[in-house]
């Protein structure tokens, strides 16, 4: 053992290791969060730092980035509003439709119950009058469930407590 050796034993020797209670570490726990396309300015100097121009290139890219989601939200929002027309101009021809529809069956309806009671009189004329009350008894049935309802379609059944 050399002299230096010799001596370090000796001083560590008479050192005196504390005792465990009296030990105590600070640990601190340091978190950075940044939320954005852009890194913190102190990262960003720093990759200016490694490599002249890489600043100016993140913001680039960040404004790129930036121009293309505006564009695709307002692509989006243009879709949005082009299929809210269609349905608009669906429900529009849904209704004039149904106008047509309402339209033609009440001309038709009137028809056949002119023509119903014209072959009534024509019959009552000719002495066929069971055959022209009957015949009459049409058109009064289809204006008696005309001014009903219709009672074709069946109801909803209910409970005595309301509850279909």
């Amino acid at each position: 053992m050399t002299a230096v050796g010799a001596a370090a034993t000796t001083v560590a020797s008479g050192l005196q290791r504390p005792a465990a209670s009296a030990i105590s570490a600070n640990l601190v726990e340091v978190h950075h969060q940044v939320s954005g396309p852009l890194p913190a300015p102190e990262d960003l100097a720093a990759y200016e730092r490694t490599l002249s121009g890489a600043s100016n290139r993140i913001i680039t890219m960040a404004e790129t980035e930036q121009a293309h989601r505006h564009k695709q939200e307002s692509q989006v929002t243009l879709a949005n509003i082009q299929a809210q027309q269609r349905q608009l101009d669906i429900a529009a021809l849904q209704v004039s439709s149904i106008k047509w529809s309402d339209l033609v069956g009440q001309v038709l309806g009137w028809s056949v119950s002119i023509a119903a009671v014209g072959g009534a009189i024509y019959l009552a004329m000719n002495n066929h009058e069971a055959a022209a009350s009957a015949l009459v008894l049409l058109p009064i049935a289809a204006i008696i469930r005309a001014l009903r309802g219709n009672s074709s379609s069946p109801q909803k059944k209910t409970d005595k407590s309301g509850v279909a």
